[in-house]
């Protein structure tokens, strides 16, 4: 698509427009692309043929081409109502654990049903312990507390007729928090429990 904008100007004001001194303007060439997040995470991989895709995922190291991220964030909140103020007195407020919706198509390249990309997925869903997720969005979350630990809960695989060489799918993930308690000594010598 091209604009006229000799025409657009002459429709607008009525006159032609002036004409540019091309030594009055000083266009700086545009800056090079960001690659990577502040957080170190690259916006841009490449699939195995090549073709660049935006903010790829990672789980446990398993490559998720052309996934998309949704995040939600919670809170709990104590509330205590006065009433004879109205109102209500917020008590404890804490951040409840990152909720992660990832939804992708798994696609076999060579036309095949892409059965070994179930399997590989399938194998981290089977897995009982916390995954490592890593993606520019997710790292905004789950870096600090959480280093990136996260537990999926569930995966959706739905039906898709007519389509040979890709599966749809939908992952649940919540954010596996690492907690340090510390305990403290509260007995000196030994302590006898009793049959």
């Amino acid at each position: 698509m091209s604009l006229a904008l000799d025409n657009i100007y002459l429709q607008a004001f009525g006159t032609e427009p002036p004409l540019a001194d091309a030594n009055r303007f000083n266009i700086e060439a545009a800056p090079g692309r960001k690659n990577t997040s502040s957080l170190g995470q690259p916006y841009y991989e490449t699939d195995l043929l090549g073709r660049e895709f935006f903010l790829p995922v990672r789980l446990d190291g398993l490559l998720i081409p052309f996934a998309v991220v949704g995040i939600t964030e919670k809170k709990t909140i104590v509330s205590t109502p006065m009433p004879e103020r109205g109102g209500s007195v917020k008590e404890m407020i804490s951040v409840d654990d990152y909720l992660f919706n990832i939804k992708g198509i798994l696609i076999n390249d060579a036309d095949e049903w892409p059965e070994a990309e179930i399997i590989a997925l399938h194998k981290l869903f089977e897995k009982n312990e916390s995954l490592i997720l890593r993606s520019a969005i997710t790292d905004i979350f789950l870096n600090g507390s959480a280093e990136h630990r996260v537990v999926v809960k569930q995966i959706s695989w739905p039906s898709v007729s007519g389509v040979e060489n890709a599966k749809p799918f939908e992952m649940e993930l919540e954010s596996d928090m690492i907690f340090n308690l510390e305990l403290e000594k509260l007995f000196v010598g030994p302590v006898n429990i009793g049959v």
